[in-house]
């Protein structure tokens, strides 16, 4: 019975780690792309400008979809940037980390 108890305990705690560290990595990312854009305003501007080419004002919402991410290049590029100077995982002896 205990050994049944401790596989279902295990059990749960692997799919809760997996979960949340899902959750973090992505929250972890999403903010150091955030730091990045707002600490180098040339970036920002172009961003804002590529958004406004692309996404526009005259929808209902201003809200990037999953069509427009084919014609925003440049968003794309900060998101990669930024990965590659923050990466998501743990990394050794990577030469193109920058810390």
């Amino acid at each position: 019975m205990i050994i049944v108890n401790l596989a279902h305990i295990f059990m749960v705690w692997l799919a809760q780690e997996l979960f949340f560290a899902g959750i973090e990595s992505t929250s972890t990312a999403i903010d150091w792309v955030m730091c990045e854009v707002v600490s180098n305003p040339s970036v920002m501007g172009k961003l804002r400008d590529e958004l406004n080419t692309v996404v526009g004002r005259e929808r209902e919402r201003d809200v990037v979809e999953v069509s427009d991410i084919p014609h925003l290049p440049y968003l794309r590029a900060v998101v990669k940037e930024t990965f590659r100077m923050h990466p998501p995982t743990y990394t050794i002896n990577d030469p193109t980390h920058v810390p």
